[in-house]
């Protein structure tokens, strides 16, 4: 790996405690920079590009191991500084984060007002909007409320040159320009490092209610989910899991496999739902259950690792196409991945029937390459 000469960076040396949080494939940069403002960041990324020295973004840190190894890692840009709520219109339903902000501190104060950004990205106490975006980690709620970038209406961004770039707006219909949003989301930083992030949001749902059924056999859990896709049931989450995982994720389960949904949405619209529910857990010969935990389940799906058990299966997402051979198919195509040893992303890019397998000596692998 070659380096560039850090010289003439600001910036100071990576202390002895920092080493391992910003460590990325075992290389530890020589220099991390904290900027408190935008200027200082484009200004750090222009000396950088004049030294040819390499840079890294570094936010909360949880996405590190996503993307190829970094040809070059000298400098880490961290984003802690950049951690203020610029602007929130409640009445617009629209906000401007910089990058460094937490996605738990944002929920917070936007609860204030009774609103959320309908997300749930993997260590939102640790993850920041700015890693967010660059990492497009929306998390299992993807499968009714979207991805990052439809929740994403204007991004300021500055480049090696030293330029800072805006784009879209602070309103949500908003239809001026190249639409950068889309570009820099999931893009790992590598076109440019993302500084500030103008988001929409919406009010809670007036009710969420967690509902769990077991089956004795997964083609049961899997044809009763195929049956409640046909009725046009969107649960906000959805997760099938067998035993090994359920107890990594905190369920006493009492039978093989298990199907959990939360439903969100009006009072009314919740209840109509969970009767759709019960009655085709029923007619599949399942049991429901009382909701355990809701929050801690939903938290484990979320930032789920899988134990160390080669044969766990868990499924966070929805049956995606009402076909009537993915029910007999689905747990034993879920095994032979999971035997196969393929490694994949940690978290699917797209929930709708994406499986996550075991993790295997702790890495997985992603196309995408980080900054250089």
């Amino acid at each position: 790996m070659t380096t560039g000469s850090t010289t003439s960076i600001p910036g100071r040396q990576v202390a002895a405690q920092e080493r391992q949080g910003l460590t990325v494939d075992g290389v530890i940069p020589s220099r991390v920079v904290h900027p408190q403002d935008l200027e200082e960041a484009a200004g750090t990324l222009r000396l950088c590009a004049q030294a040819g020295a390499g840079v890294v973004v570094v936010g909360g840190g949880t996405q590190l191991r996503l993307g190829a190894p970094p040809r070059r890692f000298d400098v880490a840009l961290v984003t802690d500084r950049l951690d203020r709520l610029l602007e929130y219109e409640p009445a617009d339903l629209t906000c401007r984060v910089q990058a460094g902000m937490k996605v738990e501190a944002l929920q917070a104060e936007l609860g204030r007002n009774g609103q959320w950004l309908p997300l749930d990205p993997p260590s939102p106490d640790r993850a920041t909007i700015g890693g967010m975006v660059a990492a497009n980690a929306c998390g299992p709620a993807r499968a009714r409320y979207g991805s990052v970038r439809d929740w994403v209406i204007g991004i300021t961004v500055a480049y090696p040159s030293g330029a800072i770039a805006r784009a879209g707006g602070r309103v949500v219909k908003n239809v001026a320009g190249y639409d950068l949003m889309k570009l820099h989301t999931g893009a790992l930083g590598t076109l440019g490092v993302i500084l500030e992030v103008n988001l929409k949001v919406q009010a809670r749902p007036e009710q969420s209610l967690t509902l769990q059924a077991g089956f004795d056999r997964a083609e049961q859990a899997a044809a009763c989910a195929l049956a409640l896709t046909r009725q046009y049931l969107q649960p906000a989450v959805a997760a099938a899991v067998d035993r090994r995982a359920g107890a990594s994720l905190g369920l006493d389960a009492e039978t093989p496999f298990t199907l959990a949904l939360r439903l969100e949405g009006y009072r009314t619209e919740v209840d109509a739902a969970a009767a759709l529910v019960e009655e085709a857990v029923v007619s599949h010969r399942g049991r429901m259950r009382a909701g355990e935990r809701p929050a801690e389940l939903w938290a484990g799906v979320r930032d789920w690792v899988a134990p160390q058990d080669p044969e766990a299966v868990v499924l966070a997402a929805w049956v995606p196409t009402p076909s009537g051979r993915t029910a007999p198919s689905w747990q034993s195509r879920l095994r032979a991945w999971c035997r196969s040893g393929q490694r994949g992303p940690r978290r699917a890019p797209c929930w709708r029937g994406c499986a996550r397998p075991p993790a295997r000596r702790g890495r997985w692998s992603s196309p995408a390459r980080r900054p250089s």
